[in-house]
């Protein structure tokens, strides 16, 4: 409904994508190597090497470890985390160290995550022109221990995603997925998505317009990353209102988008009181979905899954409120 307003309005549609994850989806648009996915379930059941790079699940995923890789028993790891290997590669010591097989701590200085993953790959491929300077002892284990694994699955996080060089980062590690696989080793590779619901946002845009954030429907040209996403339209002054569903911009905006923010009519949808919500001209509570109002939500993997109410609440769900908001807008334009 939120895209619809947007469509209706000619105005510009974004999601938390297009700060968190931008630098995956050109690489996928590339198509120059296979995205190798797989359901959580599957990993679960399956993986016996279990792989978070630029990530601490305990800090930003809690269940993830004991739910869906490390610990739970699964068809070919009956003996949970006994028959699994884990293997943390991150530019800090992290609390996931004390329960990891493997950590290595990446140099910025280096090469960094790249030239890891791309030192990785050429070890799983057995190329003997390697530069003895391009070794490092964990690294080669590690890509060992990668090449013998049963089934293995790499977590990405925001430590890859949001640093910089991020684009040439998720190719190396494109790059070593599919040596791995060609290799015969099933490998499989996840973003860790961090926001409710965002693979359901995701998936709608990509259905509905080909594009997997920052739309722009004042244009011609939809989508163009650097043009059409919300930081780029408030950086350009080109937007005189905001609707934020769910999101808490004055926190996770830089500085200066935050501040062309409070010049303009905010309203902001949310079930939670926010700093944004101290800024906003109109605000309006919601219900919280799978607590006090039923809906579907994406897990990070894409699957769909039916959320049941289980208290009541007096205030709306955010979608009767967005098809509300839309009601009106339509009377307006065709009176």
């Amino acid at each position: 409904m939120a895209l619809e307003i947007a469509k209706l309005k000619k105005g510009v549609y974004d999601i938390s994508e297009s700060i968190c994850h931008n630098f995956l989806y050109p690489e996928l648009r590339k198509g120059e190597y296979p995205f190798y996915y797989a359901l959580l379930d599957e990993i679960r059941d399956n993986a016996n090497v279990i792989v978070y790079w630029g990530s601490n699940p305990i800090e930003s995923h809690p269940r993830h470890l004991s739910r869906f890789s490390l610990y739970p028993v699964g068809r070919y790891a009956m003996k949970g985390v006994m028959d699994r290997e884990l293997i943390t590669i991150d530019v800090v010591e992290s609390e996931l160290k004390k329960v990891s097989r493997w950590f290595l701590q990446v140099n910025p200085d280096t090469g960094g995550d790249a030239k890891i993953a791309d030192l990785m790959k050429r070890l799983v491929k057995g190329e003997k022109d390697i530069a003895a300077i391009d070794f490092d002892t964990a690294v080669v284990k590690i890509a060992d221990r990668l090449k013998r694994a049963f089934f293995g699955a790499i977590f990405v996080g925001l430590g890859v995603f949001s640093s910089e060089n991020a684009s040439r980062k998720v190719k190396a590690i494109f790059a070593l997925v599919d040596a791995l696989n060609k290799e015969g080793v099933k490998f499989v590779m996840l973003p860790m998505k961090g926001h409710f619901n965002v693979m359901g946002a995701v998936q709608l845009l990509l259905r509905e317009t080909g594009y997997p954030f920052g739309v722009d429907f004042s244009r011609n040209l939809l989508f163009e990353p650097g043009e059409t996403t919300v930081l780029d339209v408030i950086e350009r002054e080109e937007v005189d209102a905001a609707l934020i569903v769910g999101a808490d911009p004055f926190s996770s905006f830089p500085k200066d988008a935050a501040r062309k923010l409070c010049d303009m009519p905010v309203i902001l949808i949310d079930p939670f009181e926010s700093p944004t919500t101290q800024f906003s001209s109109v605000v309006f509570p919601a219900a919280i979905t799978g607590v006090e109002a039923e809906e579907i939500a994406y897990r990070m993997d894409g699957l769909p899954l039916k959320l049941g109410k289980i208290v009541n609440c007096e205030y709306p769900s955010d979608k009767t409120i967005l098809e509300r908001i839309h009601g009106k807008l339509a009377e307006s334009v065709y009176i």
